[in-house]
């Protein structure tokens, strides 16, 4: 009985050879199994490895025929990035790495339920991968193979587990693979595929239809980050970017990022928001810069520059007081302590926001922790005992043009006003190489009703930000409408005070500095 013979025919070598393997070689894709249809005829194809050395390593390819017909005088393609030394029990073709594998003239056509095997010794001094993109072809009974099937997986997706690499390939053009990702803690993940494909991926809720990130339109369109919820289901569509039948290869890995050990952190639900997971995502930018010598200028009331959060952070070498034409960004014998003052703390936690030390075991954490922060006093009171002041527009004015003549690019500029002024609208309109990033103010208006000021001048290197809660909802308190461009975190904000002390403040002054921190990572 022939044709029910298993034809396993094979070289062996000594089992001590087949288990020998080393360190210095790590294997991936142990085993793969691919089906396979022709016209009229259907093959199971697997690979596996079976055994390593220091700088080679063996595999077999199993060819099993699973339709009626018979299978003769076949021909196995694939492509491989390892070299092949050895085969038997076939013959091999090489075209740069583009295997063609034949048939023997003594192999016997291949039966229903039989299998073939082929074996292979290869070369690799590092990552083992066993071929992919099997093609088998039999001249005599197929003109050639059906195409391959789009997959597209949605109601079956694969499972993703944190710091578990899943390894697909693509099949055509018009694949989409998609996976579901619960995690086990609410933090920010990333969630990156690598391979020799270019991919894009695409990161929904539970409803696969809702986007939470298209990487479309990003650098780097297969990796995505994002603050994720525990034990809510997410998903992931990957789609093959500008099809090569040559590189299929797709794996996908899902990483949860530490935090910082500021150990007020866990209080900043704007950089890391574990109720609704609505923040800025700061974390995952923080792997490639947090702000490196970035000059970022702060119009306001001036900071305590001694706390232990912001000591080195200030460049006081560039900071100025404007309203006292003096150096000294804190003077503690303003005549009222009210918010226009140092001692009252405005420009201090504006100045956290920014950039307190990041990872320094004290107090927060700093969304551009290493910028270059420049403190330009333009509000303010009369000193103790003396007369001399410059009022907060005639001082604004002044400082816009210091951070022109320093090369200052980003002026955050938490502060504004009912009136207009000429001066300072002709300065800011002359500044066009600074970007203004600027409170919508806190009067719960429609600005483009009731104007405020320096918010409503409408230029276009302007940014005029509102101020959200936790929820993602409008701060009750924030203005909105007209110029306004974009809202950020504003209620609820905890931040350095003076004396090395922290405390929450509200307001459109808050949500400022958050865009303008990110805006000098940009």
């Amino acid at each position: 009985d022939e044709p029910k013979l298993n034809k396993k025919i094979f070289i062996f070598l000594c089992t001590a050879t087949l288990l020998l393997s080393t360190s210095s070689i790590s294997a991936s894709n142990l085993s793969i199994s691919q089906n396979q249809t022709l016209n009229n005829l259907s093959a199971k194809i697997t690979s596996q490895i079976t055994g390593q050395w220091n700088d080679s390593f063996m595999f077999e390819i199993y060819i099993t025929n699973t339709g009626t017909d018979p299978i003769d005088d076949w021909q196995l393609n694939f492509d491989f990035d390892h070299e092949i030394t050895n085969i038997w029990n076939a013959s091999l073709i090489n075209q740069n790495n583009n295997y063609i594998v034949k048939n023997l003239d003594w192999n016997s056509p291949l039966y229903l339920g039989q299998t073939l095997t082929v074996g292979f010794i290869s070369c690799s001094d590092n990552l083992i991968e066993l071929p992919t993109n099997y093609q088998l072809i039999s001249p005599q009974n197929a003109s050639d193979m059906l195409p391959p099937s789009p997959i597209n997986n949605i109601n079956e997706p694969f499972t993703l587990l944190v710091d578990q690499e899943h390894m697909l390939n693509l099949q055509t053009k018009d694949d989409e693979l998609w996976y579901e990702f619960t995690p086990p803690v609410t933090g920010a993940y990333t969630i990156t595929t690598t391979g020799n494909s270019n991919i894009n991926s695409v990161l929904y809720d539970e409803t696969k239809s809702k986007v939470i990130i298209d990487g479309t339109d990003r650098l780097t369109p297969s990796s995505l980050a994002a603050t994720l919820l525990a034990n809510e289901t997410y998903y992931i569509k990957n789609t093959p970017i500008n099809y090569d039948s040559t590189h299929t290869e797709c794996n996908t890995l899902v990483q949860l990022i530490d935090e910082p050990n500021d150990p007020l952190f866990n209080q900043q639900w704007g950089l890391l928001n574990k109720d609704t997971g609505l923040d800025i995502n700061i974390l995952p930018i923080w792997n490639y810069t947090q702000g490196e010598n970035i000059k970022i200028g702060m119009a306001d009331t001036g900071a305590y520059y001694e706390h232990l959060d912001l000591r080195d952070r200030l460049n006081l070498n560039l900071s100025y007081n404007f309203t006292h034409d003096m150096r000294n960004v804190f003077p503690e014998n303003e005549a009222y302590s009210d918010t226009y003052t140092a001692v009252y703390g405005h420009g201090t936690h504006v100045a956290g926001i920014i950039g307190a030390s990041l990872n320094n075991n004290e107090g927060i954490a700093g969304i551009a922790s290493k910028s270059d922060i420049i403190e330009l006093k333009v509000l303010g009171r009369k000193l103790k005992g003396t007369t001399d002041y410059t009022k907060s527009i005639a001082a604004f004015v002044k400082a816009v043009e210091y951070t022109q003549e320093n090369n200052i690019k980003i002026l955050n500029c938490s502060f504004g006003g009912k009136s207009a002024s000429q001066a300072e609208k002709d300065t800011m309109l002359a500044a066009d190489d600074i970007l203004f990033v600027i409170a919508a103010g806190n009067s719960r208006n429609d600005l483009q009703e009731t104007p405020e000021y320096p918010a409503c001048y409408y230029y276009p290197n302007s940014l005029v930000v509102a101020s959200i809660n936790p929820d993602g909802t409008l701060s009750d308190y924030s203005n909105y409408g007209g110029p306004t461009d974009i809202a950020a975190p504003g209620s609820q904000i905890i931040s350095t005070t003076p004396y090395d002390l922290y405390d929450y403040q509200n307001g459109t002054s808050m949500a400022t500095p958050f865009v303008s921190s990110v805006c000098s990572l940009v």
